[in-house]
């Protein structure tokens, strides 16, 4: 349903091109360890004033679920690095 795009990526240098970016995105910027740690630290700065938001403002149901939302966001880093290790050893 793209063909610009599906024309490109069938060009062998575009999408060694396109794939080495893919490897230094999950290697450098998206880091498991830096983006978990970001989390980390951001869920920190955030955490007392999303646990003082009152029902009705908020979409936390407890203050745990503070907690398991970032460990959601977590894990999502973690899926997201191994479908794209999937992808390119394919």
């Amino acid at each position: 349903g793209r063909p610009l795009i599906e024309y490109m990526y069938a060009d062998e240098v575009y999408r060694a091109v396109y794939e080495d970016y893919l490897q230094t995105t999950i290697d450098d910027r998206f880091a498991v360890e830096k983006m978990q740690a970001m989390y980390d630290e951001y869920a920190e700065l955030v955490r007392p004033y999303a646990l003082l938001e009152q029902e009705g403002y908020t979409f936390l149901n407890n203050d745990a679920a503070f907690d398991t939302e970032i460990e959601f966001l977590k894990d999502h880093v973690v899926e997201r690095k191994e479908a794209v290790e999937l992808y390119l050893t394919q």
